[in-house]
Order: structure tokens, then sequence, then C-alpha cells
């Protein structure tokens, strides 16, 4: 199978062995970029080779000097979509180094996919609205990419389990659900208004890595105006 981005004309500089020059990949840049609002806003069966020609303001032969088709187009931002966010991973992952524990490696994993998530909202708007759309072959060949992302992912908690380093009686296998359920379904809800992916980011940590409910002794000792607070104030009021 084909790699993604170069399912094009065999016209194009793509079909040889010739580098492609910066000029050609701008385009190719524009081309996606302009393809991917419009699918985020129209979606695919509305979308036309014509409506995305007009956006970057060129003809649609010109546009299939580069990409064939609208499947070719489709396929290309749905897997560059997924590629910058695996990219992004490996090299946050390859910055801390080996000495990083398990704890830190998955701070640091969802900080990226926040970053990232928070980059390419359009594109991930658009990926949701043309994935499923895509022919057979290109589909497969996207899962199988994105199996490759989510596999970092498992290999994360698995690490952590091999460690010792999972908190004791937690499942490999449902903290990975946990923890990619979690990540992914962000590309739901989140908004730039909600805050700063930073700070989504360390709340998200803080919620799957530290709990999400205090224990109860630590919620009596941190939260002087709960159930004992309120039973004394019961007491106080019964012997007025």
């Amino acid at each position: 199978m084909e790699p993604l981005e170069t399912r094009v004309n065999r016209t194009s500089p793509l079909a040889s062995n010739r580098k492609i020059s910066r000029k050609t990949e701008g385009v190719q840049s524009a081309i996606l970029a302009a393809a991917g609002s419009i699918f985020a806003e129209k979606g695919y069966n509305l979308t036309k080779l014509s409506d995305i020609s007009d956006k970057i303001g060129t003809h649609v032969t010109a546009l299939r000097y580069h990409f064939p088709s609208k499947d070719a187009i489709a396929e290309a931002i749905v897997n560059r979509t997924t590629q910058a966010f695996m990219d992004h991973l490996r090299k946050t992952l390859a910055e801390l180094g080996s000495d990083a524990t398990s704890r830190e490696k998955i701070a640091a994993a969802i900080r990226s996919y926040m970053h990232v998530a928070s980059e390419k909202r359009v594109d991930i708007i658009a990926h949701g609205n043309i994935v499923n759309q895509l022919p057979q072959e290109a589909r497969m060949g996207h899962f199988a990419l994105l199996r490759e992302f989510l596999d970092i992912w498992r290999d994360l908690i698995g690490e952590a389990a091999q460690r010792g380093e999972l908190a004791p009686g937690i499942s490999a296998s449902v903290a990975t659900q946990v923890v990619l359920g979690s990540v992914i379904w962000t590309r739901e809800w989140y908004r730039p208004e909600l805050g700063a992916p930073e700070r989504i980011a360390a709340e998200m940590t803080k919620v799957l890595l530290g709990g999400l409910i205090s224990e109860p002794a630590q919620a009596k000792e941190t939260n002087p105006s709960g159930k004992a607070q309120a039973a004394d104030s019961l007491a106080g009021a019964s012997e007025k």
C-alpha cells in the first residue's frame, strides 16, 4: 500500500524519486490546511474539490497535480493528524530519558497529547468527519497507523506494571483503557476557553494518577466543612 500523502497524480513530483521542493511542500500543506477546514465544517460528502481549490485560489486541475482525488486528500489529512500526535509523543518521551519514572512518562504523554490537540483542533474535527468515509484500503492503512500510536500508550502502562509502579490491585488492561479513553475523548470536549492545554493536562494527570476522590481520612483532614463539622453544628443546635 502506498504511503499517506503520496496517493497522488503519477505525473507529480511525488510519483518519482525526485526530491520535493519546498514550494511543492508549501502548496501541499496549503491544500491540506484548506481541505481540513472545509471537511471540519461541511463533512466529507458535502465537500467538493472545487471548494478546496476556491479556498486557496487555484484551479481544480492544479489541485489534482498534487492530489488526484478527494479521497487522497482526506487520507492525507487523517494520517498526518495521527502522525503529528505520534511524532510529538515520541519526541517528548525521548527527551525524558531512560531514568524517568512511569508516572513522569505518562504525565508527559498526556501533556504531549493536549499540546497537539490544541494545535490541531480543526484537523481533529475533520478527522472525525471523514475517517469512516475513506475507501476501505485507505481506512485500514490509517487504522494500522492509529494502532501504532496507541501501542505507545499501552507500552507505557505495561512498563509501569512490570516495574511494579501501578497501584496495588490495578489491572494494566483496565488502566490502559481508562487512560486512553480519557485522553482521546478530549477531542470531543476540549475548547481553548476551558484553559491552556498545559493546565488541562495537569488536571487530567491529577485525576488519572492521583485519584478523583480523596480517601475518607484525608477528606476529613482537608475538608473541615465536611460531615464531622456538620455533625458538630447539629449537636450545637440541639443543645440550644
